[in-house]
C-alpha cells in the first residue's frame, strides 16, 4: 500500500472507532501528529494498522475521559511499535515524579534526545515538550503532568477484574458464545475474560453440556485478525482447552475439542493451524487438562500427520506470503514446522525464492537475539537448521547484492549485520 492509502485507512478506522466510545475526535488536528510529528513512520502495512487498533480496542475504552486523548493515542503507538522505549520511558517517569525532589532528572529535550529510534524520539518530543494545538482537550490531563501520568499506565500495573456479566453470560445455556466474546472484545474486557476462562480453578464454578462450544469458540477467532503476538495466541488456545474442565464427561469433551481442530490440506486456516501447532508442538505453554495429554499420547501420530499434511499443502502460498509485508509470528511457526517436518519441501520452496525479504524474515525471527530493540547476538547453532552450508553461500551472496529499495532501511541494516557477523 502507498503511504497515502495507509493514511486514509488509519483515519477511516479511527474516526469510525471514536464515536463507538461516545468520544468526539478532531481528525484534522490529529493529522499534524501523523504528518509533522512522524506518527505515520510506524505504519507501513495493513498489519501495522491491525496491531495498533487491536491494542487500542483493549486499552482505550477503560481509560477514555481520564487522560488526554492525543497523548494516549501516541503513547499506545509507542507501546505497540517500540516496547523497549515504552518500558524505559515509564521507569524514567517514575524516577522523575517520585524522586525528582532530590534527583537532577527532568522530562525535557535532553531526556527525549537519549532515545535512538527516530520516530519514537519525535513522538516523545510531542508528548513532553510540545503544546497541543486543538485536540478538544487543550493541554490538560497530559502524560507529562504529575497528577495524571500514572493513569496512562494503570492498565499495565494492575490486573483488572473482568465484568461478571460477561463471564456469567458465557456459561448461560442458550447464549451465543460468539456474541459474548465480541462484546467483551468491544468493551475492552476480552483479555480478562480469556484469563478467567483459562483458569483451571474456575472449573468447579460452572458446568457446560453442549460440546458445540468448541466450534463456536474456534469459529469466532477464525473470523478475527491474527492475534498480535505469541502470548495473546497462547492465551486464546489455553482458554479453549480449559473449557474441557467444565464438562462432566471430559473424555467426550476432549474428543470434540480435538476434532474441531482437524485441518484440511487444501483449505487455508491460519487460526486453526495456530491451535493445532500449540497442541502438537508447544503444549507446554497451555496447562492442558490431563485428558488432553492422554489424547495426545494415544493419537500423536494422527495429530502430527494432520499438521504435516496441512503444512505440505500450503508451503507454496506461505512462502509467497513471507516474501511480502503481511507475515507475522504465525507464519514463523509455519516456517519452523515446515523445516522440522518436511525439510525437503522447505529447501525446495526457499531455493526457488531466495529473496531478501524472506532471508530477513528468517534471520530476524530466528537467528538474532535482541537487546533494547537491536540485534545483539547471532544464534549460530541454529544457522544450519535454516541455511544448510551450500544454501548459506547463496544467502550471503544475495545479501551482498541487496541494495536500498529492496528492503526498508532498518531491514537492510539487519541482514547486512547478519552477513557481517558471519564473516567474523
Amino acid at each position: 500500500m502507498t503511504e497515502a492509502q495507509i493514511e486514509e485507512l488509519f483515519f477511516e478506522k479511527i474516526t469510525r472507532f471514536m464515536p463507538s466510545l461516545g468520544q468526539s475526535f478532531n481528525a484534522a488536528a490529529f493529522r499534524s501528529v501523523w504528518l509533522i510529528h512522524g506518527l505515520k513512520e510506524y505504519f507501513r502495512s495493513v498489519r501495522d494498522l491491525n496491531r495498533y487498533f487491536n491494542n487500542l480496542i483493549f486499552s482505550l475504552p477503560n481509560i477514555i475521559g481520564d487522560v488526554n486523548l492525543f497523548d494516549f493515542l501516541v503513547l499506545d503507538a509507542i507501546k505497540t511499535f517500540d516496547t523497549a522505549a515504552y518500558n524505559r520511558m515509564y521507569g524514567h517517569m517514575i524516577e522523575v515524579f517520585r524522586k525528582g525532589i532530590w534527583q537532577s532528572t527532568s522530562l525535557d529535550t535532553g531526556f527525549v534526545s537519549t532515545y535512538e529510534q527516530e520516530t519514537t524520539r519525535a513522538l516523545l518530543d510531542f508528548l513532553f515538550v510540545r503544546q497541543h494545538s486543538d485536540d478538544g482537550d487543550g493541554n490538560v490531563k497530559r502524560l507529562r503532568d504529575r497528577d495524571y501520568f500514572e493513569r496512562y499506565f494503570a492498565l499495565n500495573s494492575s490486573k483488572r477484574e473482568v465484568a461478571n456479566e460477561h463471564l456469567v453470560h458465557f456459561f448461560m445455556k442458550d447464549t451465543d458464545k460468539g456474541i459474548v466474546l465480541a462484546t467483551a472484545l468491544r468493551t475492552g474486557k476480552i483479555v480478562e475474560l480469556l484469563e478467567k476462562l483459562a483458569d483451571e480453578d474456575l472449573a468447579g464454578s460452572f458446568i457446560l453440556e453442549n460440546r458445540n462450544i468448541f466450534r463456536d469458540f474456534a469459529d469466532f477467532w477464525k473470523s478475527r485478525p491474527d492475534p498480535i503476538d505469541i502470548d495473546s495466541g497462547a492465551l486464546i488456545v489455553r482458554a479453549y482447552f480449559n473449557l474441557i474442565r467444565f464438562f462432566k464427561d471430559k473424555h467426550k469433551a476432549t474428543n470434540a475439542a480435538i476434532a474441531e481442530l482437524s485441518l484440511e490440506k487444501d483449505k487455508a486456516d491460519r487460526i486453526g493451524f495456530m491451535f493445532k501447532h500449540f497442541l502438537v508442538k508447544d503444549n507446554d505453554l497451555l496447562n492442558l487438562p490431563d485428558e488432553v495429554f492422554r489424547y495426545i499420547e494415544l493419537y500423536s501420530d494422527r495429530l502430527n500427520e494432520n499438521l504435516l499434511q496441512y503444512i505440505k499443502g500450503h508451503s507454496n502460498s506461505e512462502f509467497f506470503r513471507i516474501s511480502g509485508d503481511s507475515a507475522n509470528w504465525i507464519d514463523n511457526f509455519f516456517l519452523i514446522d515446515l523445516v522440522e517436518g518436511d525439510h525437503e519441501s522447505y529447501l525446495r520452496e526457499f531455493g526457488e525464492r531466495i529473496y531478501p525479504k524472506i532471508i530477513w524474515f528468517i534471520v530476524v525471527n530466528n537467528l538474532f537475539e535482541f537487546k533494547d530493540g537491536m540485534p545483539d547476538r547471532l544464534i549460530r547453532e541454529d544457522i544450519k537448521f535454516f541455511f544448510p552450508s551450500d544454501m548459506l553461500t547463496e544467502v550471503l551472496r544475495v545479501i551482498k547484492d541487496t541494495e536500498t529499495g529492496h528492503l526498508r532501511e532498518k531491514e537492510l541494516k539487519e541482514i547486512k549485520f547478519f552477513a557481517y557477523l558471519m564473516s567474523q
